[in-house]
């Protein structure tokens, strides 16, 4: 290795050597005066230091003068100056230099950059703007129900009219049509083989359409149903108004034909009466009290009563009659009410025909729903 000035280097002293050296100059236990550092930071060198560092061999590394005045003032930051006199302590633990190159390097860490259409830009602040303005003007529709939905919707669910409104979409009318005409084509009173094969087709509807649990039951209850050789209407005295009514309606031919049920009153009690005719009106206890009134003996008679007025139960049109002390009772529709008179009867217009007969029960279902069998018990 070569010297600058060409000159072999002297020889490296031993330890020992130069201990010697150092305590025969004083530099070991010598003193230095305490020189009061700047409020900069600086402190300058001693006066009688024994060596100028311009004789030193040593070249020191160039710094950066931007590196080193970030790095002078981070420590200025960090120290705290206090007033003379006083010990220099600062309230926070100097940090480690390693901290400092540690700063340095995590600085020099470069992160991923955002690509371009992730930025905000004004054109994406826009957009979220109008988004947003058009999330308010849909939820204020929905809110006051200005926009509904077809099935049901966060504005109008389990509302009486959301629900009108699903069921208005999701019936066809034309099904309905036809489930009707099945059903009514022919009669199917509780308890006959009509009725059973009723209950059959709509278990396989239900099947079809999906349902779970469907099934069908059977039931024993109290009926009664009529006889053909069992149902007699007529007027026996006098002689000259003798009368048999029709009991039976004139049925139309058509494919597959018609059986109808025979014309009667269900849970009507079974017996033969015969007794004077007496009118009452439309059966109400009102107009049996104004023919008691009126001195007409009601006992052992068979009241003649009609459909509707102000007692429309036909259950509570033969209590009265009974309660009023009448053997019997016969209901029948006036033309008047709802028949020819009152228009084009079927099948050129919605009014009864003259043979027509009504078919309802007679039982108390204001006293009680279902099996009447249960008064019994």
């Amino acid at each position: 290795m070569s010297h600058r000035n060409n000159e072999a280097l002297p020889p490296i002293p031993s330890y020992e050597e130069a201990v010697r050296v150092e305590e025969r100059e004083g530099l070991l236990s010598a003193r230095q005066p305490y020189i009061p550092r700047a409020p900069s930071g600086y402190r300058p060198p001693i006066s009688d230091s024994r060596r100028n560092s311009e004789e030193s061999d040593i070249t020191e590394p160039e710094l950066d003068e931007d590196n080193d005045r970030e790095l002078r003032h981070d420590i200025e930051q960090m120290e705290l100056e206090e007033p003379p006199g006083q010990s220099r302590r600062s309230i926070f633990p100097k940090l480690p230099n390693h901290f400092i190159y540690l700063r340095e390097s995590l600085s020099a860490i470069s992160l991923p950059e955002i690509p371009s259409y992730f930025k905000p830009t004004w054109i994406l602040f826009i957009r979220f703007l109008a988004l947003v303005l058009v999330l308010g003007v849909v939820y204020g529709l929905v809110i006051m129900r200005v926009v509904t939905w077809k099935y049901g919707g966060p504005g109008n669910q389990f509302l009486p009219e959301s629900i009108r409104q699903h069921i208005s979409y999701s019936v066809d009318p034309e099904m309905i049509k036809t489930y009707l005409k099945e059903i009514a084509f022919d009669d199917h009173v509780a308890g006959t083989k009509g009725d059973y094969f009723l209950a059959e087709w709509v278990e396989t509807l239900f099947n079809e359409a999906g349902l779970d649990g469907v099934f069908v039951d059977n039931y024993e209850v109290y009926l009664n149903y009529p006889r053909v050789d069992g149902r007699r209407v007529a007027i026996i005295e006098p002689e000259d108004k003798r009368f048999e009514a029709v009991l039976e309606e004139h049925v139309d031919q058509q494919e597959p034909p018609r059986h109808p049920t025979l014309a009667f009153h269900g849970h009507s009690k079974s017996g033969n009466v015969t007794g004077p005719l007496i009118y009452a009106n439309y059966g109400a206890r009102e107009d049996f009290e104004y023919l008691k009134q009126q001195g007409v003996n009601l006992t052992g008679s068979i009241a003649l009563v009609k459909y509707y007025g102000s007692q429309g139960d036909r259950a509570l049109k033969v209590k009265a009659a009974e309660l009023a002390g009448a053997a019997g009772c016969l209901i029948y529709s006036d033309p008047a009410d709802d028949g020819f008179l009152k228009g084009p009867a079927m099948p050129a217009g919605p009014w009864r025909r003259f043979d027509s007969l009504q078919r309802g029960a007679v039982s108390l279902m204001s006293w009680v729903v279902g099996d009447v069998y249960v008064l019994f018990l």
